[in-house]
């Protein structure tokens, strides 16, 4: 058997050392040189991997012809981490858009001089009238509507008026969660602001009833 040989380190560039036959053979036995280090004889051109050399492969210890190489190593797979992602990404989209179509510009109650200035028959030109008497019955301009069927007859009058905004006139007496279920219906039905009507008299002299939030 030849006795010559070169070796060099795995992916080295460099031109090889000198090794005899016997010291080479000691070195891969003693795991001094690993598979993937590269080996060839005098009359070899081409550098082999000692773990893919004919000669030298059965040299190699029992565990050493098992083990992976470097670039062969397990790496951690980004792509459902991606997924996930893009996931999470969509779902706050929608609930970010569901949030801005069931959130209503909420206008301050017209005071005494601005309803002198703006006549209830000047509103109602561009808002849609809905009213809530003490007994909690609830009118849309001048229809009695109950409460389950505001949100779909608000829709309705939208498409056929072409109007975005309502003017809520709520009696004194009326619950606030009456008042909260028509703007809820108000929101359901695509309205963009919702206008309350103030009364004059000696109530207004107290503070403004803030209205309620009708953010989801």
């Amino acid at each position: 058997m030849p006795t010559g040989w070169q070796f060099r380190r795995e992916e080295s560039q460099a031109p090889g050392m000198a090794i005899p036959h016997a010291r080479l053979v000691r070195a891969i036995e003693e795991s001094a040189l690993g598979e993937s280090d590269e080996v060839r004889q005098d009359h070899e051109t081409a550098w082999t991997s000692i773990g893919e050399h004919p000669v030298l492969h059965q040299y190699l210890p029992p565990g050493a012809r098992f083990r992976a190489r470097a670039s062969e190593e397990a790496e951690m797979d980004m792509t459902p981490m991606i997924d996930v992602t893009f996931q999470l990404l969509i779902f706050f989209m929608i609930a970010a858009t569901y949030v801005v179509q069931k959130t209503l510009d909420m206008a301050k109650a017209e005071s005494d001089d601005q309803t002198n200035a703006r006549s209830l028959s000047e509103l109602e030109k561009h808002n849609i009238l809905v009213k809530i008497a003490a007994d909690r019955s609830i009118t849309v301009q001048g229809k009695p509507i109950g409460i389950d069927a505001l949100e779909a007859h608000l829709a309705e009058t939208v498409r056929q008026q072409d109007k975005s905004e309502m003017l809520l006139d709520a009696a004194d007496d009326v619950d606030h969660e009456t008042i909260v279920r028509v703007i809820d219906a108000a929101g359901g039905a695509q309205i963009e602001k919702v206008h309350f009507v103030s009364r004059a008299g000696p109530r207004n002299n107290a503070p403004a009833r803030a209205p309620p939030s009708t953010d989801k």
